[in-house]
């Protein structure tokens, strides 16, 4: 008993631990794509009509010229660079964001156009827009966007599994009345705490990678079965432990309770 208490610890640490990683919400934002198709050859400005809270922005388009570009996301007293041509290696650029691919929210007013000597194109704009505190994704194109994803408790629900496939064995291993039986029920243990070490260190380590989804995808067969077969252990234990009822001897039993009855009386 006292040597499977670090394995019951290790396993309650890490169902905690993953628990935390499962219900904190990932997302926080919303990604918006304006489509433009602008032409700019001379300095502009770009306002915005509707006003809206953002937490990044960039661009995607092209640049040809000798000259050069630069755009600046203004708001709020702040001046974040968004592209600079003389940084492009190529004139194609996609998401760029020098300064503004993350920052504070803020409501913008107006992208600033710096154009000299040559064409800027200017395909699409891309919003971050961080959700409000009931879910919301507030501005102009968002009306398709109600509410931030949920997280994916997937992988939480066969953390638990897992944990108590490992705390029901740790229950069963004394109780069960044979040898083959109470080795099954170890052998799940070590199995069951073996497979929820491997889920908790790959989805902390590399949560995202082929590996990851490969060792969810096995954690959750071998978590059904391990449960599958504790409770069918279970219910065996159960039956073995509990005398067959044979109504034949309760009525033999009835009737010398009557007669030692009747014996006193006289």
């Amino acid at each position: 008993m006292n040597a499977r208490k670090p394995i019951l610890i290790a396993a309650t640490l890490m169902v905690v631990i993953m628990g935390l990683l499962a219900f904190k919400p990932s997302d926080q934002f919303t990604d918006i794509t304006e489509r433009t198709n602008l032409r700019i050859t001379q300095t502009m400005e770009l306002p915005f009509k509707q006003p809206f809270t953002i937490s990044g922005l960039a661009i995607s388009g092209n640049w040809m010229g000798p000259g050069f570009a630069q755009v600046w996301l203004v708001g709020q007293g702040e001046k974040k660079l968004v592209l600079d041509t003389d940084n492009l290696e190529r004139p194609q650029f996609e998401m760029a964001c020098d300064e503004s691919c993350k920052v504070n929210p803020i409501v913008p007013e107006k992208i600033l156009l710096v154009v000299t000597g040559g064409q800027l194109s200017l395909y699409d704009v891309h919003y971050a827009v961080p959700f409000e505190p009931a879910g919301m994704a507030l501005c102009p194109n968002c009306r398709k966007v109600s509410q931030k994803g949920t997280p994916d408790h997937g992988v939480f629900m066969i953390v638990i599994l897992l944990f108590i496939s490992v705390v029901a064995s740790q229950a069963l291993t004394n109780s069960c009345t044979t040898q083959g039986r109470r080795r099954t029920v170890t052998g799940i243990l070590v199995v069951s705490f073996l497979v929820l070490t491997t889920v908790f260190g790959v989805s902390v380590a590399a949560p995202t990678s082929e590996l990851a989804t490969t060792a969810k995808q096995g954690a959750s067969i071998v978590a059904a079965l391990g449960v599958l077969a504790l409770f069918s252990i279970g219910i065996i234990e159960i039956r073995k432990r509990d005398p067959p009822f044979d109504p034949q001897s309760k009525i033999w039993n009835a009737l010398e309770e009557a007669e030692d009855e009747w014996e006193r009386k006289k």
